[in-house]
Formats: C-alpha cells, structure tokens, sequence
C-alpha cells in the first residue's frame, strides 16, 4: 500500500462494488462518511480489490473536493 500523502487525508472503508468501465474500473466503498467512489486505471495492480475487502482510501488535500446536497431551509421562530 502506498503512503499516505504528506498533509493528507485517509478513510477506512469495505468495497461494496467493482464495476469495470473499459480503460477504468470504478470501486463503491462503504465507509463512516458515507459511499464514496473511486476509479482506478486498468493498467494498475487492482487484481486483489474485490467486493468485501477492507481497503483504506488516501488523497492529498489539493485533490479533494467536496459536494453539497441541498440547503435545509431554516424554520421561521416567533
């Protein structure tokens, strides 16, 4: 397994799906944040990820990006 990247940030997680995407293969990991997924080029060594696998996801911060869902309207008080 690779380091963690200096300044960087890591997740535990268990595979939940492996979908090949030609050139890509996609992986659905379960972890306490949520689904997150996660592409890997086919040229890599992918051959021991598979669905049930305990896996720990790493990033540098300047790779991160963050999606929103909508915004909770606030309830008027009296």
């Amino acid at each position: 397994m690779p380091p963690e990247p200096v300044g960087g940030s890591h997740l535990l997680g268990t595979i939940a799906e492996v979908v090949y995407l030609g050139m890509l293969t996609q992986f659905h990991v379960d972890t306490a944040a949520g689904r997150v997924v996660s592409h890997r080029m086919n040229d890599e060594n992918t051959r021991r990820l598979e669905a049930g696998r305990q896996v720990v996801l790493t990033w540098a911060p300047e790779d991160t990006a963050v999606l929103g869902g909508p915004v909770a309207e606030e309830s008027a008080t009296a």
